[in-house]
Order: C-alpha cells, then sequence, then structure tokens
C-alpha cells in the first residue's frame, strides 16, 4: 500500500512528532471500539468505526497496537481509519521529502529517493498535478499540516511545504489564506537612528517574502494597499498594487524635510483577494520604527577621510568600460547585447540600448554612493540611476538613464558619453549599510552606448 511505504519514509511525520498521553478511561472506550470493529454485526462494525473516525490522531497508538494480531479483516479497517486520521499527513510529508531542490532533478540524491513506481509523484515541475490533486482530496486537513510547518521558520521542509500551500491554496478554505499571509509577508522599514535636517534622505517601507515569488499563493486575484503613519498620523496616499509581486518599496518618509525632533513610523498592509469563499479582506500591520531628525552636521559623520592615495585606489578599482569584458577579464559572446528596452508606444517598435557598464572586482575600504550623470558629445546631461556599493563588497552593472526614451530620442547607433558620478550625501543617508563613503568625483573615460532599432542585429566589436 502506498500509504504503508512512504509512512516508513516520513521522518518528521506525525507519529514521530511523539503523541499525547490518553486517560485510562478513554483508553478503555477506545479498546472497546477496536473491539467492535470485529464484531460480527454489521450495525456494530460500522458504529465502531465512525465513533473512532470522530477522534483524533492521539488513538493511533492503540490503533497500531491493535493491528498487531489482528485478523487480515480487522487490520485492513484499522490501516483505514488510521490513514483517515493521519496517514494523509504522513504521506504528505514524504511528498515533501521527495521534492527535488529549486533547480535540481526529480531524482534528488541518497535518502531523499522514492521507488520508480512513484517517481509520477515529483517528476518536473514539481509539484505535479497528482501530488496537487492530493493536497485538494485532503482539504482543509492537507493545508493545516503544510501550515503546520510553514509556521516553523527552522523546519528543513518549510521552503517545499511553502511552495506546495502557495500552489494549492484555491482548492483550500478562506481561512488558510489569512492564516498564512499574517505570517507570510515580512514588513520592514529601512531607515537610520538620526537624519541631518534639510538633506534629502527617503525611508523606505517595504514587504517581502523570504523565499521570493514562490511565496506567493497563486491562482487569485489580489490587491494590496500600503497605508503609511508618521507619529500615528497618515502619511502620504496609500500605494496600491495589483498582485503582491517581489516586495514592493516605496520610499514615503524623507526624513530630511522634517523638522528636528523625535519621531515613529509604521505602516500597514491590507490586501483584498478573491477566493471560492468570496471576496476576503484583511490587515497586517509592521511594528512602530523611531528615529530622530537633528541639525545638518549630522550628515558630514558618513563621509570617509579622503585623500590622493585612497582616490587613486577607487579610480583603479571602479572599471568602467563600454561592455563587460572588454578589459578581457572574461569571456562575453555578445557584449552590445542591449540592457534596456525603450518603448516607443504602447504598439510601436522597440529599441534595444546598451549601456556602459562599471565593476568593483577588488573590496574598497570605503562606501561608494554616487549621484549618476550621464554627459554626450554635445554636452547634453541625463540624469543617471545611482550607484551605490556598500565598502568591503564587489559588484558591477550598469549605467542606466531614467529617462531612457529621452536619451533614444533621435539617435541610431553607437552614441559617445561619459559619466559624472557625484558623492551624494542622500544616497548616503538611504541606505543604513553605509557609514563611510567616498567624497570626491570621479568621471568615466569617453564611452560607448548603443542604440539598435528592434529589427537591426546588435554589432560585435
Amino acid at each position: 500500500m502506498l500509504g504503508c511505504w512512504l509512512c516508513a519514509l516520513a521522518l518528521d511525520s506525525v507519529a514521530e512528532a511523539g503523541w499525547p498521553a490518553i486517560p485510562p478511561e478513554r483508553q478503555r472506550r477506545i479498546e472497546a471500539l477496536i473491539r467492535h470493529l470485529g464484531d460480527p454485526s454489521f450495525a456494530k462494525r460500522a458504529a465502531a468505526s465512525k465513533a473512532l473516525l470522530a477522534e483524533d490522531e492521539s488513538i493511533v497508538p492503540l490503533l497500531d497496537q491493535a493491528r498487531k494480531g489482528a485478523d487480515l479483516e480487522l487490520q485492513r479497517r484499522l490501516e483505514r481509519i488510521r490513514y483517515a486520521l493521519v496517514g494523509y499527513a504522513e504521506e504528505l510529508t514524504a511528498f515533501l521529502r521527495a521534492a527535488p531542490d529549486d533547480a535540481g532533478p526529480a531524482d534528488t540524491g541518497p535518502g531523499r529517493r522514492l521507488p520508480p513506481s512513484f517517481l509520477w509523484l515529483i517528476e518536473p515541475p514539481w509539484p505535479s498535478a497528482n501530488v496537487k490533486g492530493f493536497v485538494a482530496a485532503h482539504q482543509p486537513k492537507s493545508g493545516d499540516v503544510l501550515l503546520k510547518i510553514i509556521s516553523d521558520p527552522n523546519h528543513e521542509l518549510r521552503r517545499p511545504a511553502t511552495r506546495l500551500f502557495c500552489e494549492t491554496c484555491a482548492s483550500g478554505p478562506s481561512r488558510h489564506l489569512h492564516k498564512y499571509l499574517q505570517t507570510a509577508f515580512s514588513l520592514q522599514a529601512v531607515h537610520r537612528r538620526r537624519y541631518p535636517q534639510g538633506i534629502d534622505a527617503l525611508i523606505e517601507t517595504r514587504y517581502w517574502h523570504p523565499d521570493g515569488s514562490i511565496g506567493w499563493p497563486k491562482g487569485l486575484r489580489w490587491q494590496v494597499r500600503m497605508i503609511h503613519e508618521l507619529d500615528g498620523k497618515p502619511h502620504g496616499k496609500p500605494a496600491t498594487y495589483d498582485y503582491p509581486g517581489g516586495g514592493p518599496a516605496t520610499a514615503w518618509i524623507n526624513a530630511g524635510k522634517l523638522g528636528q525632533g523625535q519621531y515613529s513610523v509604521r505602516f500597514d498592509v491590507d490586501y483584498t483577494f478573491t477566493h471560492r469563499d468570496g471576496k476576503q479582506q484583511g490587515k497586517i500591520r509592521s511594528p512602530e520604527h523611531a528615529f530622530a531628525v537633528g541639525p545638518a552636521v549630522l550628515a558630514d559623520d558618513l563621509i570617509a577621510p579622503t585623500d590622493a592615495a585612497l582616490a587613486k585606489q577607487v579610480r583603479q578599482r571602479l572599471r568602467m568600460l563600454d561592455y563587460h569584458g572588454q578589459d578581457g577579464n572574461r569571456k562575453v559572446r555578445r557584449p552590445w547585447h542591449p540592457q534596456i528596452s525603450v518603448a516607443e508606444d504602447a504598439s510601436g517598435p522597440k529599441r534595444g540600448l546598451h549601456m556602459p557598464v562599471w565593476s568593483v572586482q577588488e573590496p574598497l575600504p570605503v562606501d561608494l554612493c554616487f549621484d549618476v550623470t550621464i554627459r554626450d558629445a554635445v554636452g547634453k546631461r541625463f540624469p543617471g540611476k545611482p550607484l551605490v556599493l556598500p565598502r568591503g563588497k564587489i559588484g558591477g552593472g550598469h549605467f542606466e538613464p531614467r529617462d531612457p526614451r529621452g536619451f533614444c530620442d533621435g539617435r541610431d547607433g553607437f552614441v559617445h558619453v561619459e559619466i559624472d558620478l557625484k558623492p551624494s550625501r542622500s544616497q548616503a543617508l538611504n541606505d543604513p549599510a553605509i557609514t563611510s563613503y567616498f567624497a570626491w568625483p570621479v568621471t568615466s573615460p569617453t564611452l560607448r552606448a548603443k542604440i539598435v532599432w528592434e529589427s537591426k542585429q546588435v554589432e560585435i566589436r
């Protein structure tokens, strides 16, 4: 029987969790019902079976004990009752244990293999329709088992349980989703303990899931609203999203615009979803986050002591090139492949934009916090997205104009540009990880961007 084999595989099944003690009086009553399962009278057997199914999983040790000396017919009756109480949970645990890693094959190595006849349970993509159907057939109890595993952040099966729950939540009751969402949303405010007055510094509020996109329930219509409070009063306009996504961030509070003093910020996530139980609503509240605003001179506390030797080190390690691999450090098959797609309008043709790149391959002793300006050959300036890299880290990316369409307007092919990097107190204040940033400007050599119409082939040079 599938249930019997999988019970042995489920190492952390319900049976291993430890059974609660049964009072002697109740034990005698359960043992009497078990004996009635073997009574010649069909009515007595049916009544005993119904009574045992109404019990909880704590009677399973008594069922297991009774099976040892029972005849084949009684064993089968006991197995059916046991399966209805806990067997589905043991099979579900086994499905989770046999699940492949996110990038791994169905065969998951020693101790996690199913016999060939059961490989249909875990063949990619996981979870298969068969596993989903199993969960749906045992709702709401199967959902309760998954939620119990998910509620333990250290459980070794928490991640596959999360994935399976989110793939099957539509088959369960809405109470499962409310319970899950109350713990699935991780609410965070990214802020410092103090800020200087008069210097733009944005406090980001965000929600996210530690497992990324697999942590959001599938097959539901969503709406999420983020509502912010400053010192207990509404602040700014609510942010509305049609789907939870991977963790939207909203920079709602500009601490630099506030007067000097002590403040607290918190926010709510109001969620609405449509389920087979109808339209559902819920709310999750963030903890309260405290910060202070003081004199503008506080901003200078983040500036690293800078001299010519440090400036030389930064300019040597901060490489700015036309494309990754241009310096011969690595091979790139399509060096001019566009990083940005630019649409003229909703139905018109698109252009691909390849912008110069930057990298730091050896850690620096200072943070990099730059506002970026992209200058073309005629001196026209285009604000770019900032460059931020905490000290001691390596990283890289490409420069990107905030208005890619404006940058591409009227151009085609190569465009010569220079990148101006200006140290930014605001960018430094926005990120609490920044403690000592480089305070001298940096300008790139002349570099090339490339604009290509969608129908044209990108040249490799």
